[in-house]
């Protein structure tokens, strides 16, 4: 079974999508990846329409968050003047609003998407299309009544997902009419990834510990839950051996919401194995209350060269009264 995920956010960094695709891949399926950015037209590019029928995907996946859900919904409309392929949309605007993408897509994915959607490759391989899939984490618009299956449990083993790769050779990317293959032509890469490609993104955990009102994750706790899951320090050096072989990686820029949630431990043990494999400046993300001297300290032994804070407001009554943000 074939996969065909769409992103058609601006930015070439696709690190959700990029995990999905590993692993739909280490399943047994297969999949590929298209950025189309900022796709808005009124019809279907010839050069994406080929790609598309070339390809002959079983079915197509497109992620996105709110900026990207009128592109989405557009895209999806001209793609089903074209093809019978089955649509599944997925991303954090799904999560917050599944009633209404269901609207356009024929599944929506209310959760993680790596296992759910080897599921649902699987279930069309099996049963096809006609025989509604009862997956955790699968809504189905079955002629505009909408199926709502249970949320499956959020992935506590991250460690059993496959890593994510900096430029796989399965993504590609429509530019000025023609598609082209990112690990063909890593200088349009460069040119369309956020800061010039020359970082890699990854996350090392999933979850925040806060509830702040303004932010989505506020919201993603109750699907995913309050705990916030972490990889081990081999499992992040396995994905980081491996980017760290590309010569344009200058250095690397953690995602997680909280990096600083990771134990004194963790952090001893990624300090001592990123300084031997690694030895890249690092970014990482954090909340003013989990910065400690201790752990800062020992990742700057690593090559912390960069600490991204929010300081949301000067004023204790906006931070707890309005954003929920119990931080003085």
């Amino acid at each position: 079974m074939k996969l065909l995920l769409i992103s058609l956010q601006s930015n070439a960094y696709l690190t959700g999508l990029k995990y999905i695709a590993a692993n739909v891949r280490a399943s047994g399926h297969d999949a590929q990846i298209l950025l189309l950015p900022g796709y808005l037209e009124r019809e279907i590019s010839p050069a994406i329409e080929n790609f598309i029928r070339d390809y002959n995907p079983d079915l197509i996946g497109i992620g996105l968050m709110s900026i990207e859900f009128y592109p989405a919904k557009n895209f999806t409309r001209l793609v089903r003047e074209k093809f019978q392929t089955p649509i599944i949309w997925g991303g954090v605007h799904v999560i917050i609003q599944p009633e209404e993408c269901l609207k356009y897509a024929d599944y929506v994915c209310y959760g993680e998407g790596e296992r759910t959607v080897v599921s649902l490759l699987d279930h069309l391989r099996d049963k096809g299309r006609d025989v509604l899939p009862e997956i955790p984490n699968i809504w189905v618009n079955d002629k505009g009544r909408i199926l709502k299956q249970s949320k499956a449990p959020p992935e506590m083993d991250l460690d059993s997902l496959p890593p994510q790769e900096y430029l796989p050779d399965y993504y590609y990317v429509y530019h000025k009419d023609k598609i082209y293959n990112f690990a063909k032509n890593p200088h349009l890469f460069h040119k369309l990834a956020l800061y010039g490609g020359t970082c890699h993104m990854l996350v090392t955990t999933r979850g925040c510990p806060f509830y702040c009102g303004y932010c989505a994750n506020s919201f993603l706790m109750t699907v995913y839950g309050k705990k916030v899951r972490a990889r081990s320090v081999e499992n992040v050096m396995e994905e980081l051996k491996e980017v760290r072989k590309d010569p344009h990686v200058i250095y690397i820029n953690i995602e997680d919401d909280c990096f600083f949630i990771h134990s004194r431990e963790w952090m001893r043990k990624f300090r001592d194995e990123y300084k031997k494999h690694i030895d890249l400046p690092f970014i990482v993300r954090t909340i003013p209350t989990t910065l400690d001297r201790e752990k800062l300290f020992i990742l700057k032994e690593a090559g912390l060269s960069w600490v991204i804070m929010g300081i949301q407001s000067g004023s204790d009554r906006v931070n707890f009264d309005i954003y929920n943000r119990k931080i003085h």
